[in-house]
C-alpha cells in the first residue's frame, strides 16, 4: 500500500536527500573530440546586413515615389478624396462581382476556394494534423 504522503519532503526521506545532493553536483564537461567545432563550421553563415539594406532602400524609394506622386496630383488636400473615390470603386466592383452568382454557385465557389487553400497548405495542415491526432 502507498504511503499517505506521496510528496515527502527531502528532510524526512534520506533517499530523496541523497538523490537531491547527487543531482545538484556539477558534472565534468563531456569530451566532444572537436564535434562542436565541426558542427559550427558546417552551419550556414548568419544573414548579411545587405539584404536588410536593400529592403530599406527599396522601401525608401517607394515612399519617395508615392510622395512625389501625391505632390504632383494636388498635394495632401486631394489625397483623402482620391482614397474615398478608389474605396467606393472597389466596393462597387466587389458587389458587382458577387451579384450575378446564384446561391448554389456561391457555395461551389466557396468549396473550390477551400479545396484550393487546403491543397496549397497541405504540408502545414498535415504537420498540424499529425501533431494533434498522431
Amino acid at each position: 500500500m502507498e504511503p499517505a504522503d506521496l510528496n515527502a519532503s527531502p528532510s524526512r526521506d534520506p533517499e530523496d536527500a541523497r538523490l537531491e545532493q547527487f543531482l545538484r553536483q556539477p558534472l565534468a564537461p563531456l569530451p566532444d573530440d572537436g564535434f562542436t567545432a565541426r558542427v559550427l563550421a558546417t552551419l550556414p553563415p548568419p544573414p548579411s546586413r545587405t539584404r536588410a539594406g536593400v529592403c530599406l532602400a527599396a522601401a525608401s524609394v517607394g515612399v519617395s515615389l508615392a510622395l512625389v506622386r501625391i505632390a504632383a496630383h494636388g498635394g495632401w488636400a486631394a489625397f483623402p478624396d482620391a482614397i474615398d473615390d478608389r474605396w467606393t470603386a472597389l466596393q462597387s466592383a466587389w458587389a458587382a462581382s458577387l451579384a450575378p452568382l446564384p446561391p448554389g454557385d456561391l457555395a461551389i465557389a466557396a468549396v473550390v476556394t477551400a479545396v484550393s487553400l487546403g491543397y496549397a497548405f497541405r504540408g502545414r495542415l498535415r504537420q498540424r494534423w499529425t501533431a494533434c491526432f498522431g
